[in-house]
C-alpha cells in the first residue's frame, strides 16, 4: 500500500504530464492503492496545484541556475514540501523535510540531498521572501501571488476593477463548499435535511435555490440516501440554468449537451416526470451515465442519444417548447473545483470555444418552437465565451429576443442586464453565465 504522500506525488506527475483533472485522479488513486482517508491527499493535490507559479516562484530563488532543467518528480516533491512548510500548520517542519527527503530516495536518489538542501535553506530564510512590487507591475504580483497564468489576469482586469479581480483570484483558490440537490419526486428539504442531519452532515438551505442544500461532512455519495435517487451532487449555478429553463409539466425539451445529466434529471423532476425530455451528448459512455441517473432517480421521460451538437439535425427543427444549451466552455469559472485549468488552459483555445458555442446555438435556436424559450449557458467568466456568443447569435437571428429569468431564485441576484453571471467571489457559486432568450411568434 502507498502513503499518502506517494500517492499525492503520482497524481501531481500525472495532472503536470498528462494534463489530467485532479478531482478524478483522486478518487481513482485512492481505489487503487486502498487509502480510505483521502483528505491529506486532497489537501496536498489542490493545494500544490493552486499555488504551483508560487512554489515555483519560491524554488528559483534556491536554485539559482538549473530550475528549468529538474526533473519532473524532483520539482513535485519539492513543490509538495514547501507547500506543506509554507501553508500547512499541521504538519511539523521536520516531517515535511524528512518525508520529502524520503520520496526524493524512491524517484530520484541522486536528488535526495538537493531536496534537503533546499527545504533547509527555505527554513532559514522563509521570513525574507520578496514578492514582486505590486505598484510595479500588478500583473506579475498577482500572477505569482495567486498562481494564474498572466494572460488570464491581463483579461479580467480589461474587464474588472483591480480590487474585484483579486477577490476572484482568490476565491478561485478557495475549497468550494458542497451542494446537493434533492429529489422533488421522492423527498422535500426537511425531510432530507433531517436524514442528512442524522448520519452526521451539517446541513443548512441554498443560497438561491429552494431545491439545494449545502452540506459538511464525508462521503456525501457513500450513503443509502444518495444511491437511492433522494439526492444529487449540484453547484447552485446549474441548478439555476434548469431554473432559467423553467421546464413544466407536459413540455417538450431538448438538452443540447446533455453528460453527465444533472440538469437535464433536474429538468425531468421540475416537470414531475410528465412530458418528454431529450438528452444529447457525443460519447456512449456519459449517454450511460445519464441513462443510469435517470433510473436512479425515477425519471422516466428522458430519451438519450448519441449525437454532437454541432451537427444539424432536420429531424429536430421546431420540435421543442424549450432547448438547453449548456455548451462546451473553458472552465474558468471551475477553477476552484478543477485548479489545473489555471496552467493547461491557453488564450488561443478561447477563439476555439466560441466557434464552437455559437454553432451549437446556432443550431439549437432551430430546434425551438416559435414562442419557445433558448437558454444558453457556461461555467466560465470569460465575456467573449458569453456576452460575446450572444451578441452574434442575436444579430444574426433576431427572431430571438433576451428576456429576465422570472424565478425566485434570480429576484436576489438583483442583475443590471437581462443575462445572469455568477462569481464564485459574489454569489459563493461556480462562476456560470445564463441568458434566457424567447422565439417570437
Amino acid at each position: 500500500m502507498k502513503s499518502d504522500r506517494q500517492a499525492a506525488l503520482e497524481i501531481l506527475l500525472e495532472v503536470e504530464n498528462k494534463r489530467a483533472y485532479s478531482n478524478l485522479l483522486i478518487n481513482k488513486y485512492s481505489r487503487k492503492y486502498q487509502i480510505n482517508e483521502s483528505a491529506f491527499i486532497r489537501e496536498i493535490v489542490y493545494g500544490v496545484i493552486e499555488n504551483k507559479i508560487f512554489l515555483d516562484y519560491v524554488i528559483s530563488l534556491f536554485v539559482k541556475r538549473g530550475f528549468n532543467k529538474l526533473r519532473s518528480e524532483v520539482l513535485t516533491i519539492l513543490r509538495m514540501g514547501l507547500y506543506q512548510l509554507i501553508f500547512l500548520t499541521g504538519v511539523p517542519p521536520y516531517a515535511a523535510v524528512n518525508e520529502s527527503v524520503q520520496l526524493a530516495r524512491k524517484y530520484s536518489k541522486k536528488h535526495s540531498g538537493f531536496v534537503n538542501a533546499v527545504m533547509r535553506n527555505y527554513m532559514r530564510s522563509k521570513e525574507n521572501i520578496p514578492l514582486p512590487e505590486r505598484k510595479e507591475d500588478i500583473i506579475r504580483y498577482f500572477s505569482i501571488k495567486y498562481s494564474y497564468e498572466p494572460w488570464m489576469i491581463e483579461e479580467w482586469l480589461r474587464v474588472y476593477p483591480e480590487d474585484f479581480t483579486e477577490s476572484l483570484l482568490i476565491a478561485g483558490n478557495k475549497t468550494p463548499e458542497v451542494t446537493v440537490r434533492l429529489n422533488g419526486l421522492k423527498t422535500n428539504s426537511d425531510d432530507l435535511s433531517e436524514m442528512l442531519f442524522r448520519k452526521g452532515f451539517e446541513v443548512k438551505q441554498g443560497r438561491f435555490v429552494k431545491e439545494a442544500l449545502i452540506v459538511k461532512g464525508k462521503n456525501i455519495i457513500d450513503n443509502e440516501f444518495f444511491r437511492q435517487g433522494f439526492y444529487q451532487v449540484q453547484d447552485e449555478s446549474s441548478m439555476m440554468a434548469v431554473k432559467a429553463l423553467s421546464p413544466e409539466q407536459g413540455d417538450r425539451v431538448l438538452d443540447i449537451c446533455a453528460a453527465p445529466g444533472g440538469k437535464t434529471i433536474f429538468a425531468g423532476e421540475l416537470m414531475a416526470d410528465q412530458g418528454r425530455i431529450v438528452a444529447h451528448d457525443i460519447h456512449s459512455h456519459k449517454i450511460k451515465l445519464i441513462d443510469d441517473k435517470a433510473k436512479n432517480h425515477d425519471i422516466h421521460i428522458i430519451e438519450s442519444h448519441i449525437h454532437d451538437a454541432l451537427i444539424y439535425d432536420n429531424n429536430l427543427v421546431d420540435k421543442f417548447d424549450k432547448v438547453l444549451a449548456d455548451v462546451p466552455c473553458s472552465g474558468l469559472g471551475v477553477i476552484r473545483r478543477k485548479p489545473e485549468i489555471k496552467y493547461n488552459r491557453k488564450k488561443e483555445e478561447l477563439k476555439e470555444f466560441t466557434d464552437i458555442q455559437y454553432h451549437m446555438l446556432k443550431n439549437a435556436g432551430d430546434y425551438v418552437r416559435k414562442g419557445g424559450t433558448l437558454v444558453y449557458s457556461t461555467c466560465t467568466i470569460y465575456s467573449s465565451e458569453n456576452e460575446g456568443v450572444i451578441r452574434k447569435f442575436l444579430s444574426n437571428n433576431q427572431n430571438f429576443i433576451v428576456i429576465k429569468p422570472n424565478g425566485d431564485e434570480f429576484k436576489s441576484l438583483k442583475m443590471k442586464d437581462d443575462y445572469v453571471q455568477l462569481f464564485p467571489n459574489i454569489h459563493k457559486t461556480d462562476g456560470f453565465f445564463i441568458c434566457k432568450m424567447l422565439k417570437k411568434e
